[in-house]
């Protein structure tokens, strides 16, 4: 756009087009007259074209400046919805937040974190994309997503940051009308006494399968990885039908212990936590953003 077109220009052509008078204009927008007169020259020298005809009593439109002044009220027009609609996103009024999560996260505390979100900014829109963690903050680092739940990460870019907002330490459950299980004392049983026990795990790749496996190699055992799932409501199905131990943190037992025949084995050594992040940009400064990330931390179902 050439530089005599400014929005300020733009406006008191309009003006002068309406009013039809070129001190009526310059009276109301507290400017001389030669200003006005000046302004509506560079505008008719940038588009090479006569836009009004001066008469003793004020002005009149050209052909030209009849197409050029429809043409501006609308690009005015366009331009004051623009203003009003980054107001708006940035009192979290409207827009468009894009939200990556892990499957397990995505049920267990995502779900729950939304149904504030949208009482409070009814008219926002989220994007929910489920993905690996691997490529999910790929997607944060690159722009792509403006934030991300995963598993807490021991190492990252440069340009992310992480927030924990939940923390759960891990259970070892099993149907809670296993005669196997039955036998154990009332004082528990460590860790590696459960080696003959057939398990349904996560896969080793996951953040879940990895923790256990270290947790497996540190007592020198071998578990029998009897099923391999992907997500943490199999590990519970099965483990509620007898087929196996399960593998998980505690707050998704605790969702559904009164529903579920399912028993959480009581251990003499202590499990390591899971804890979940908020993934997101350093140079994102969205105002939706910040304030996804104060409600996810108020609303999760998991204090650390």
């Amino acid at each position: 756009m050439p530089k005599h077109l400014s929005i300020e220009n733009i406006e008191t052509f309009v003006l002068v087009a309406e009013l039809g008078n070129i001190s009526k204009v310059a009276e109301k927008l507290f400017i001389s007259q030669p200003a006005v007169s000046q302004i509506i020259n560079k505008i008719e020298g940038a588009l090479k074209s006569q836009l009004l005809i001066r008469q003793s009593r004020g002005v009149i439109l050209t052909t030209e400046g009849y197409v050029v002044l429809q043409d501006f009220k609308a690009l005015l027009n366009n331009f004051n919805n623009t203003i009003l609609k980054i107001k708006k996103y940035n009192k979290l009024e409207a827009g468009e937040l894009k939200i990556g999560s892990g499957a397990n996260i995505s049920k267990w505390i995502l779900s729950p974190t939304l149904k504030r979100m949208f009482k409070d900014y009814p008219n926002i829109k989220l994007k929910i994309k489920e993905n690996a963690t691997a490529n999910l903050i790929e997607d944060v680092l690159n722009g792509f997503l403006d934030c991300a739940l995963i598993p807490y990460q021991d190492t990252l870019d440069a340009n992310l940051n992480q927030i924990i907002i939940a923390e759960s330490r891990y259970v070892i459950i099993a149907n809670s009308d296993n005669p196997e299980i039955s036998k154990i004392p009332n004082d528990g049983i460590f860790f590696k006494d459960l080696k003959n026990y057939p398990f349904i795990l996560q896969s080793k790749n996951s953040t879940t399968g990895t923790i256990f496996h270290k947790l497996c190699k540190k007592n020198n055992i071998n578990i029998n990885n009897k099923v391999e799932v992907e997500r943490f409501s199999y590990v519970l199905d099965l483990a509620s039908q007898n087929i196996g131990l399960g593998f998980l943190p505690e707050y998704i037992v605790n969702a559904v212990s009164s529903s579920v025949p399912i028993k959480i084995i009581d251990l003499k050594d202590s499990l390591p936590a899971l804890k979940y992040v908020v993934l997101f940009n350093k140079n994102n400064k969205r105002n939706m953003l910040n304030i996804f990330i104060q409600i996810l931390q108020e609303n999760s179902i998991l204090k650390s």
